[in-house]
């Protein structure tokens, strides 16, 4: 299956980085050579270090724990409302499907093409980019001019359209709060801190162990609070469960066959039960095209 891809590949999902335990393990090694080699040369200030420590960690520790506390509330929230989208998109399928079985089948592939498509883009990203396959739903369901035959459908029916009313302004949702939460400015604001609280620190310690390793360990912590901001702030956190695990399991509830990105396998953004069939999205070399194939174990 050939299909067109999407051109705009700073939109695609496309991230390539460390892993959060991963920056950890190299900012403390990094830290562990700096630290010793300060405490070797022992520099003397002929001020008082003690004051800049206390005023930058102050502010730090304030503005970091505001902003991990807001990306978090946006982060949890937006757990809620793809699960609230992803269970809408199953209640209209099963709705229409007993309806009519017919309409149950076409309802079941516009909202397949739905989820494959919101898979190209991140999660900031996918309900603007999806809006002409998430129409197809209503259109599908336009064209169902008939009335109800009997209380059973008409109780389905008004069941259907209260799911399906609903939809909307979940998904108007989830583009706000997928967004992130910080701007270039707070983020200078804050790197401008942990510096200050880390350079400190490590003016201050002596050639020692204890000193040594409370050094690191403070200053690792100081780098560690920046890194799990931008993993929640960036919807990085957990990213297999709410980015892919929840869409693939509607697919699998709808009887489709899990989706997953070739690339997102490679830079192990998703995690893959190998031991059942699945459908790999693959690239041609030129990157215009895509190649839906199905693997099977």
């Amino acid at each position: 299956m050939l299909t067109q891809r999407k051109s705009r590949q700073n939109n695609h999902k496309n991230y390539i980085g460390l892993k959060l335990w991963q920056k950890m393990i190299l900012s403390t090694i990094a830290l562990i050579c700096i630290t010793l080699g300060i405490a070797y040369i022992n520099p003397i200030f002929d001020f008082d270090m003690s004051k800049i420590l206390s005023s930058s960690t102050t502010l730090f520790s304030i503005l970091v724990g505001f902003f991990i506390a807001s990306a978090m509330s946006n982060f949890l929230r937006l757990k809620t409302l793809i699960s609230s989208e992803t269970g809408g998109l199953f209640s209209v399928y099963k709705f229409a499907d007993l309806i009519d079985g017919t309409l149950g089948e076409e309802v079941k592939e516009a909202i397949d093409k739905y989820i494959i498509t919101g898979f190209d883009w991140e999660l900031e990203d996918y309900v603007e980019n999806t809006q002409k396959e998430f129409e197809k739903i209503y259109d599908i369901l336009k064209k169902k001019k008939s009335l109800p035959d009997n209380d059973k459908e008409q109780q389905a029916l008004d069941f259907l359209m209260n799911d399906l009313g609903n939809l909307p302004g979940i998904r108007n949702e989830i583009s706000m709060v997928a967004k992130t939460t910080l701007n270039s400015l707070y983020w200078i604001l804050l790197i401008t801190l942990a510096a200050l609280t880390i350079f400190a620190v490590l003016m201050g310690t002596q050639f020692t162990f204890v000193s040594i390793l409370l050094a690191v360990c403070i200053s690792a912590a100081v780098l560690f609070a920046l890194f799990l901001l931008d993993e929640i702030d960036k919807n990085r956190l957990n990213e297999n469960d709410i980015a892919f695990r929840n869409f693939n399991q509607l697919l699998i509830t709808l009887g489709r066959l899990p989706y997953y990105l070739e690339e997102d396998i490679k830079t192990n953004r998703v995690k893959v039960d190998y031991t059942k069939p699945y459908r790999l999205c693959k690239m041609n070399n030129d990157s215009s095209e895509r190649e839906i194939i199905v693997v099977n174990p």
